[in-house]
């Protein structure tokens, strides 16, 4: 049985964004503050309601000796449940704007809240990160551009990504990089790729970008 105090304050969660652009960090905060206080559970909808041993009864209905124990456990069982059940609703729905709040605010089970949750936004995290990617991949720094201010923006992306679970291969963000260069860099994008051949080291993305962050300064 897991009990609560005064001062078990709700952990900070990150606030879940209407258009559900952050639905996996949400997600993975709330999973990890459930499980802390072995209330996962409640989240997958393995702990269901107790259901009242002595509801829907025929008047006559003579219990057994575990019937009769059944329904003197009943009360503690709900009052237990619903105490914790309460405690995950609070869990997500503190971290709700208001537009899903309203929503949801009718369900009774933390499981229920949390399916409709991720019906609405596991799919449209998908299309999210496939549109994240290819922005990602479109990326072109003009002839004379700031290439600071490119990679900047490309990081920024990257990171979007990962935040939806989407980590990018080092090898593909180099190439990635290094096509969104302009032709003017060539002779610099030629001397790396040389100098990784003779070293046998890969060619990774932060000395890309360093080396070519040093040809722009310059």
């Amino acid at each position: 049985m897991t009990s609560f105090s005064k001062e078990d304050l709700l952990p900070k969660i990150p606030a879940l964004k209407a258009d559900g652009s952050n639905w996996l960090m949400f997600k993975n905060c709330i999973e990890w503050a459930a499980e802390a206080k072995g209330l996962v559970e409640y989240l997958e909808g393995t702990k269901p309601r107790p259901t009242n041993p002595s509801e829907d009864q025929d008047p006559l209905w003579e219990p057994s000796d575990v019937e009769a124990l059944a329904v003197a456990e009943y009360p503690e069982k709900y009052t237990t449940w619903r105490k914790e059940n309460g405690y995950v609703k609070q869990l997500i729905g503190s971290a709700l704007p208001e537009t899903l709040f309203i929503k949801i605010r009718n369900e009774t089970c933390a499981s229920a809240i949390w399916d409709a949750l991720a019906n609405e936004f596991e799919n449209r995290s998908r299309i999210v990160t496939i549109e994240l990617r290819q922005k990602l991949q479109d990326q072109q720094c003009a002839e004379k551009g700031d290439v600071r201010a490119h990679f900047d923006k490309m990081i920024t992306l990257h990171k979007e990504l990962a935040l939806l679970g989407h980590s990018i291969d080092p090898d593909d963000f180099a190439a990635m990089l290094i096509s969104s260069i302009p032709m003017s860099y060539d002779s610099t994008i030629s001397a790396m790729t040389t100098s990784t051949k003779i070293t046998h080291l890969d060619l990774m993305p932060d000395i890309i970008m360093t080396t070519l962050i040093d040809n722009y300064d310059r």
